[in-house]
């Protein structure tokens, strides 16, 4: 007990360690601490951790399971990038942050809940983690980073928490910038009425946009996306397409560029609100069903 700290690649590249029971003393596990012990299969924590550094459990490719302490603020990066054989992670309410692969190459991860609190989640988060079914997005969270979910395979559905999405969100009024980007293999996504406002990034001139101003893209490079299901509370003519070369999918207003729906993959709409279903005709002949 009289240990507080773990130093940086304490027992790195270990593999024939199995299980380790950190003791209540530790407050500190430095960085690589535990990377590349490939035969570890069980870790103990103590409830008073205040930190564990970036890619301390890197590659420890037999590791199944991990809670995270109670204590903890910040996953830090790579923390368990390419633990492929990690089933399930505890996120505690103490956490605000998740940073950059955090989780990349967890392959047989299959649900993570982010709690409340938790405000930013940077690039490749949650790259290649391929078996992934389910995760849950808190209305906390309003910075996303790139590429969060490529190879997310599984992810194939997205709506509000409770409706049993594979992607679920929490968010009441606005869904920040980057939600949804690079969802590869997301195939149909529901925009409740509550939901006033769609944020992207605009990459030409490094600023956010809400939903109806052109060309801000709501859902790039969700190349699968077939049905959507969108409400808007006013009037205007706001239409969706994507663009098939770059991928990007983009609420827009003007009614001059119709030609740019001509190639639209997107097969079902669903308007949920009947003071824009007068404009469906103008997209019939692009989208196979509007409803």
């Amino acid at each position: 007990n009289s240990v507080a700290t773990i130093g940086g690649y304490a027992f790195y590249g270990c593999s024939g360690l199995k299980s380790v029971d950190i003791s209540k003393g530790v407050t500190n596990v430095g960085s690589y601490a535990f990377s590349e012990c490939i035969g570890l299969t069980s870790v103990i924590t103590p409830t008073n951790m205040e930190r564990i550094g970036n890619n301390a459990f890197f590659h420890c490719s037999d590791l199944s399971s991990f809670t995270i302490p109670d204590g903890i603020k910040i996953i830090e990066r790579g923390l368990f990038s390419s633990c492929e054989s990690i089933v399930t992670i505890e996120i505690p309410a103490s956490v605000d942050s998740i940073e950059r692969s955090a989780f990349e190459g967890c392959m047989s991860l299959r649900s993570v809940t982010i709690p409340e609190g938790v405000t930013t989640i940077e690039d490749y988060t949650f790259y290649g983690c391929q078996s992934l079914e389910y995760l849950s997005i808190p209305s906390t969270v309003t910075n996303f980073g790139r590429y969060i979910y490529d190879n997310c395979m599984s992810l194939k559905s997205a709506g509000p928490q409770g409706g049993g999405y594979n992607f679920e969100y929490n968010w009441k009024d606005t869904i920040p910038a980057n939600a949804f980007y690079s969802l590869y293999d997301l195939e149909s996504v529901y925009i409740p009425k509550t939901i006033k406002a769609v944020y992207e990034y605009d990459n030409r001139y490094g600023k956010l946009y809400y939903n109806d101003n052109y060309p801000s893209s709501v859902f790039p490079n969700c190349n699968k996306l077939k049905s959507i299901a969108v409400s808007f509370t006013d009037t205007k003519l706001i239409r969706l397409f994507i663009n098939p070369m770059s991928g990007y999918t983009r609420f827009i207003e003007s009614p001059m560029d119709y030609n740019l729906y001509k190639y639209n993959p997107i097969e079902s709409l669903t308007l949920l609100d009947d003071t824009v279903k007068t404009f469906t005709e103008i997209l019939t002949n692009s989208i196979k069903e509007v409803v």
